[in-house]
C-alpha cells in the first residue's frame, strides 16, 4: 500500500508522488507521518538552492541547503519536472548533475 502525502504545504506539488512504495521497508512506511509536513518545504528549499547555485549534484544541493537525505527531495523535484539532468556526471562516485528548469 503506497502512502500518499496529505497536501499540507499549500502547493500540492507532490500530492500524487508516493512517499513510501509497497516494496519499501516497514520503517519507510512508519516515517510517512514524520516527513509529510516537511516534504514541500524541503523541496522548495532545494529548488531555491538549485536556482541560486546553478547545476549541482543531489549531494552538493544537500550540503548547501543543510537538508539531510536531500536526494529524496531532489528525486521529487525531478519527477515534478522542476529540475532536470544536465548530462554531466561529477564526484566520486560519479553523480548526476541537475539544474533548475527555467
Amino acid at each position: 500500500m503506497q502512502r500518499r502525502q496529505r497536501v499540507t504545504d499549500g502547493l500540492g506539488l507532490f500530492a500524487d508522488i508516493a512517499i513510501a512504495r509497497d516494496a519499501d521497508a516497514v520503517t519507510s512506511h512508519a516515517g510517512v507521518d514524520f516527513i509529510q509536513p516537511r516534504r514541500g518545504t524541503q523541496a522548495a528549499t532545494l529548488l531555491a538552492v538549485y536556482k541560486a547555485y546553478g547545476p549541482l549534484t543531489d549531494k552538493e544541493a544537500g550540503e548547501r541547503s543543510g537538508i539531510p537525505s536531500s536526494w529524496k527531495r531532489s528525486a521529487d523535484l525531478r519527477r515534478a519536472g522542476l529540475i532536470k539532468p544536465t548530462g554531466e556526471l561529477r564526484g566520486t562516485p560519479k553523480a548526476m548533475v541537475c539544474e533548475a528548469v527555467p
